[in-house]
């Protein structure tokens, strides 16, 4: 090695590395040999109708991580935090075994789920690059966008209170630099190229990236897995056969247990107003307030930056989340108005009424939720089928248990306790209705992760039947009604655990447990 002067007046080294890139660039060796050298970023911008996307070749991916790796520690991600994971896949081909390593991270959609769903408006799809960006000091940390996303994408910090995600490296973008991923992958599988958006819109809609994927047309994806190999037909991904529960967001199992039995209390109320019990009406009113209040009290808890959640009207045109938060914006007082005001006129019923349809409202909003996600259990029955069948029936068994405190004559009517015993009954044969109609693989997970769910279902049912018997006008039936109150609150509660943990996300081939 020698020292000599470089081309900028100042001293350089006159090393392999300066002698190769002092040397004009080849494309091939004289032998046929591949090109030395290879451009894994377009060097100008998308043209209009165009945008970067990954492009992935099967045939050099090992699984070796280094795009993990490099990806976690440019961006300072934490230790649970990935923002590119690694998966695997295998089958048979023809008889012979055959196994294949995935490398995925957001696949910048031309329809970005997680954009359409955050209730804030935490997410912006660059309209030169098409690069979806999260913009985390918007970002409150509801963690919808974990829920739409299909592919698993968006990742929640627990420290930072928000939802963080790949950005495609658009720095290193920016100035010319491959992302992170891209330039440690010593295969050279990951590239960034550029993709007409009309080509993308134009593939079907039920197609799917790679095997076990969810199907394009919800989100549009513009990841390219590419490979001169077939795949094998029977594909499955490594470790689906145990059962993961998903995240039982606890908070929001809180919140929907309460408000939907708070709609079948308000429900209620409103038949006791029209048979001529308006004072058992009204008690029935203000307990249906206090479970709609504690119930969003509860749900505050899921926020990670509740302080800022006031913006939640920027979500109003597209989030179903937004939606939600208004109609219980203006259920609550109109509820309070409603057991106010029914005291002191004469269309308390219509009052009452009026306060009925919000709520249910409201709650109809947060079914859409789930609904709004596409998982395959959490289809438009099941969500509806579910509230009503495990909050809001309940519900009006409640309601003549917590009216019972002030007025003994609801408990121990007979035609209050049949008709109590026949919701309990209708709730029982609509669950079961509602869980035979769950897709196969929706119902093995949750067989598998919940064993024993049916027993439980019908011991919290069959102890509430024996409980709502038993209220006699003797002095236990105190006690009765009290534990005929904590098995309906623990059924509903019960019920959404199992809505939530027992309901498989779909995500992209990363190695995980699940159905």
């Amino acid at each position: 090695m020698k020292v000599v002067p470089s081309g900028n007046g100042l001293l350089g080294l006159d090393t392999a590395v300066d002698r190769f890139s002092n040397r004009p660039l080849e494309t091939s060796s004289a032998l046929g040999a591949p090109p030395l050298y290879a451009d894994l970023i377009p060097l100008t911008a998308p043209l209009p109708g165009e945008q970067y996307a990954f492009e992935v070749d099967l045939d050099r991916c090992t699984g070796c991580k280094a795009c993990v790796v490099a990806c976690h520690s440019l961006n300072g991600l934490g230790e649970t935090e990935w923002w590119r994971e690694v998966g695997t896949l295998t089958g048979e081909d023809e008889g012979h075994p055959w196994l294949q390593t995935i490398t995925s991270a957001c696949h910048h959609c031309l329809d970005p789920a997680c954009a359409e769903g955050c209730p804030v408006r935490a997410y912006e799809k660059d309209s030169v690059t098409g690069i979806v960006r999260h913009l985390d000091d918007q970002c409150i940390g509801c963690r919808y966008c974990e829920m739409k996303c299909p592919y698993g994408v968006p990742k929640y910090r627990a420290d930072l209170g928000i939802v963080r995600k790949c950005d495609l490296c658009v720095g290193r973008l920016e100035a010319g630099e491959a992302p992170a991923c891209v330039q440690a992958c010593p295969g050279g599988a990951i590239r960034i190229r550029k993709v007409r958006v009309e080509d993308i819109r134009l593939q079907d809609p039920d197609g799917q990236m790679v095997p076990t994927a969810f199907p394009s047309g919800y989100t549009r994806p513009t990841t390219r897995y590419v490979s001169s190999k077939p795949v094998a037909k029977n594909a499955s991904e490594v470790g689906v056969q145990t059962a993961r529960a998903e995240d039982p967001h606890l908070p929001l199992v809180w919140m929907l247990a309460l408000t939907q039995l708070s709609l079948g209390i308000e429900m209620s109320a409103c038949v006791a107003t029209t048979v001529g019990m308006g004072t058992i009406a009204g008690t029935m009113e203000l307990w249906a307030l206090l479970f709609l209040v504690s119930g969003l009290a509860g749900a505050g808890l899921h926020l990670g930056r509740p302080a800022g959640a006031w913006r939640f009207f920027l979500g109003l045109g597209t989030s179903w989340m937004s939606r939600e938060i208004l109609a219980f914006t203006v259920a609550v007082p109109a509820l309070a108005a409603s057991a106010g005001l029914s005291r002191f006129t004469e269309h308390a019923g219509w009052v009452r009424l009026a306060a009925c349809l919000l709520l249910a409202v409201a709650v109809w909003t947060s079914a859409m939720i789930y609904i709004d996600t596409k998982r395959p259990g959490w289809s438009r029955h099941a969500v509806l089928g579910d509230f009503l069948g495990n909050g809001v029936l309940p519900g009006g068994v409640l309601a003549m248990a917590l009216a019972g405190f002030s007025n003994r004559d609801v408990a121990t009517a007979i035609p209050m306790r049949w008709t109590g015993l026949g919701l309990l009954a209708s709730a029982a044969l609509w669950t079961c209705w509602v869980t035979l109609r769950l897709p196969d693989g929706v119902r093995r997970f949750r067989e598998r992760l919940f064993p024993h769910a049916t027993r439980i279902d019908g011991a919290l049912l069959g102890f509430g039947a024996l409980m709502l018997w038993c209220t006699t006008g003797s002095a236990s039936s105190v006690i009765f009604r009290v534990l005929l109150a904590l098995s309906l609150v623990g059924l509903a509660i019960w019920k959404r655990t199992v809505f939530f943990a027992g309901t498989p996300a779909p995500r992209m081939p990363i190695g995980g447990d699940r159905c």
